[in-house]
């Protein structure tokens, strides 16, 4: 691949200058808490990191060694040869289909206890010996190459390892993120907790396929809270392998190395790779179709008439496994399913042979993806709950909240001002979006989980990419889909991490681009050089900063991680103290009810509850009220015996939540209107305030006019219910506080303060 010319040459430096000051400018390395707590970097180099995370690392050692094993076995038999570049990684992951698919009868058939569970791993760990054994050659033959090329590349290696120790210590950490709380690992535990499938009325993401968080039923089974967060950071070194190895096919060693240090580098990323989310995993299948597709346009080229059912069926079953992680992996198959069926060359095969073999790896991969379809379509007649709802009968999710999530989702990234905008403005948010999202993400708030910027190397990549002559097809293929994957994130839902897919389809690509331009203008190294030490530099401030993400704290053992989840960490602190004095103070069969706790992960006793998508099951119950009395009543005849009242989280999304507990068919209008005037928010923000306050009026007018409203508030506000508990460490900040409220008998309702163990 040859470097653009010395014209072209100027005009990417200017570019890129312009570039770097832009995200520079927004864009601080914490400096200040490097300065003061650099020194806790060294606490995880203590023997006592080890003794202190001996089971959890125990854990991941045996469950990569089954995975690895499991797929050699599995991957050398049916779908490729043990000497394959691409055999390891994708054993790996090969193997997590085998260990999801063998729990799969355990999970419906209500097996799901110790005794069927542990007899499993048994079975599952002999097997994979044979696959282990097999592939301990070529798995050491990649351990040497890896070992022999890091020699050569130095500060790359350094920025790899420093990234991967980050990802390491950030999957020791207890699990605090708010999605992962709230059905990621929430709704497996529910499974193991109820010995199998539990149907969960008010958490319809619980109905998503599952690919990714029935693995986490392994270490959850095993008491490692802290697995499923090591699986995802193994997803991510997974990841890096593939993309090291695509990269390498594309453009030789350099490219790989630039590749894998495209995305390991990226800022956040690595703290995000050991979080117990499924995009890692999500990611991880998206390459490894990639490869499969590549390698069956390379065997489709090489013959006409030459048999392509080992391409095939891996192409088929990792998009199986991709549709598996996610329903929006959908249009990725479609994509691929084109891929193949898009001519080669001349020596190519015919449309119709390429029409059947790449419908017939879809329909493979349907039906590989097909047990959560089915499941959902007998469950509750929609195959896609609870999406789809225009199209099939929905239950649990009404127009409200399917409205709601529209709104929501729309709000990240202004997607829905933008479409609402003149024509225009459509076309200059996406000509500006990959500039926005580099420099500050262009999301709508700081607050947001993707206000996190990508980094400038991705940005230069591509510009660079602009500039090439004729790519080869494999890179070519690489570079559409990544194309192809950001058109579709820039229209559905705006977070960053959902770009990780086009981030990884693009990476072997650009790795070669970035590593040819660095080979052919010394300088430039330099620049890359820089750009990669700022990111991470970046990342590592903010496991530095105290109170927020705190690695090096929690997992050498300066901070224990009962005091990290009950006093430090702000999406646990509050519901983790009420959980802890219901475990001081009940039994686990104690039923209590959660109001304004979204994410109940570590809450022990049998509860009720929602998500914050779904409408609150206190608030259904409210509608159907005569009286607060009838609440109460309601409470009791459901056997609930205790309420956990989060009243700061309701405060801080009160606007919602008041739209949330109006009855239907007063809320559904008002959060259409709502959604009507995001224009306004983006583009007017003043009217916008103007508006908002008249809209304000219109709220307090529906909940006047709603006497299940004032139901509500008279149960939790107005002593009805005695309040046994309270954390609130500033009284005057109305936007934290949590109590704990008891449920009495009948005909003990009068009105009542603090009881005992209240604070």
């Amino acid at each position: 691949m040859n470097c653009p010319s010395v014209k072209n040459n100027v005009l990417i430096r200017v570019l890129l200058v312009v570039l770097a000051f832009c995200y520079l400018l927004y864009n601080t390395i914490r400096f200040d808490a490097i300065i003061y707590n650099f020194g806790s970097f060294f606490y995880t180099f203590n023997p006592f990191v080890i003794s202190e995370n001996f089971y959890s690392l125990l854990f991941i050692t045996w469950f990569m060694f089954l995975s690895l094993g499991l797929g050699g076995l599995i991957g050398r038999r049916v779908i490729f040869q043990s000497e394959w570049d691409f055999a390891v990684p994708m054993s790996f992951l090969l193997g997590w289909g085998a260990i999801v698919y063998s729990l799969m009868p355990l999970i419906y058939l209500d097996l799901l206890t110790p005794i069927p569970l542990y007899g499993l791993y048994a079975v599952l760990s002999a097997a994979s010996l044979f696959g282990l054994w097999n592939f301990f050659g070529t798995f050491k033959e990649s351990v040497k190459t890896w070992l022999m090329e890091a020699n050569e590349r130095r500060w790359m290696t350094a920025a790899l390892v420093f990234a991967g120790w980050i990802a390491l210590a950030s999957a020791l950490m207890p699990p605090t993120q708010s999605d992962g709380l709230r059905y990621h690992l929430t709704a497996p535990a529910l499974y193991l907790r109820h010995g199998g499938f539990e149907v969960l009325p008010h958490l319809s993401f619980s109905n998503f396929p599952f690919f990714m968080e029935y693995l986490y039923l392994v270490p959850l089974s095993l008491g490692v809270i802290s697995g499923p967060k090591l699986i995802h950071a193994a997803a991510f070194f997974i990841t890096l392998s593939l993309v090291s190895r695509l990269g390498r096919r594309l453009g030789g060693p350099n490219a790989g190395w630039m590749a894998a240090l495209l995305v390991a580098a990226t800022p956040f990323v690595p703290i995000f790779a050991g979080w117990s989310f499924i995009e890692f995993g999500l990611a991880a299948y998206t390459l490894a179709a990639l490869v499969g597709c590549i390698a069956l346009r390379d065997r489709l080229r090489e013959s006409k008439d030459g048999g392509v059912w080992r391409e095939t069926v891996l192409l088929g079953v990792f998009c199986g496994f991709l549709l598996g992680c996610k329903y929006t992996a959908l249009a990725t198959l479609g994509f691929l399913w084109w891929a193949v069926v898009w001519p080669t060359g001349k020596d190519g095969a015919g449309w119709l042979r390429r029409v059947t073999i790449a419908s017939g790896a879809m329909t493979l991969a349907v039906a590989i993806a097909s047990p959560w379809f089915i499941k959902n379509a007998l469950l509750f007649g929609n195959p896609v709950q609870p999406f789809g709802s225009s199209l099939f009968p929905t239950p649990g999710w009404s127009e409200f909240n399917a409205a709601f999530f529209s709104y929501h989702a729309g709000m990240k990234g202004d997607l829905i001002a933008v479409k609402q905008a003149p024509l225009w403005r459509q076309a200059v948010d996406f000509i500006t979006l990959p500039f926005r999202m580099t420099v500050f993400s262009g999301v709508r708030a700081p607050e947001d989980f993707g206000q996190l910027p990508t980094g400038i190397l991705w940005l230069s990549g591509v510009i660079l990419l602009m500039f090439q002559r004729r790519l080869p097809r494999p890179s070519a293929l690489c570079g559409w889909m990544g194309a192809f994957l950001f058109f579709f994130w820039a229209y559905t839902y705006r977070d960053i991490r959902f770009l990780l897919p086009c981030f990884v389809s693009l990476a072997p690509v650009l790795g070669r681009v970035i590593s040819d331009w660095v080979a052919g203008t010394r300088d430039f190294r330099w620049i890359v050089f820089a750009a990669v030490l700022h990111n991470l530099l970046l990342t590592f401030g903010l496991t530095l900063i105290p109170g927020t993400y705190m690695p090096w704290w929690v997992i050498s053992g300066r901070v224990t991680q009962e005091e990290y989840l009950t006093e430090i960490s702000d999406e646990t602190r509050h519901q983790n103290q009420a959980f802890k004095y219901l475990d001081q103070n009940t039994t686990p069969e104690t039923k209590v009810l959660l109001h304004g706790v979204q994410e109940p992960f570590y809450c022990h006793n049998e509860y009720v509850w929602s998500d914050w998508f779904n409408t609150d099951v206190l608030i259904m119950w409210s509608w159907q009220a005569k009286s607060v009395d009838d609440l109460a009543q309601r409470l009791r005849d459901e056997g609930i015996e205790y309420v956990v009242y989060n009243y700061g989280n309701i405060r801080q999304y009160y606007n919602f939540y008041q739209l949330f507990r109006l009855p239907q068919d007063r809320g559904l209008p008002l959060i259409k209107e709502l959604t009507s005037k995001e224009t306004a928010r983006v583009y007017y923000p003043y009217d916008y305030q103007y508006w908002m306050q008249r809209f304000a009026g219109k709220v307090a007018a529906a909940e006047a006019a709603s006497p299940n409203v004032a139901i509500l508030d008279q149960l939790l506000n107005g002593g009805v219910l005695q309040e046994v508990f309270r954390y609130d460490e500033k009284p005057s900040d109305p936007t934290e506080g949590i109590a704990v409220l008891r449920v009495r008998p009948a005909g003990l309702n009068e009105p009542a303060g603090p009881g005992d163990g209240g604070e």
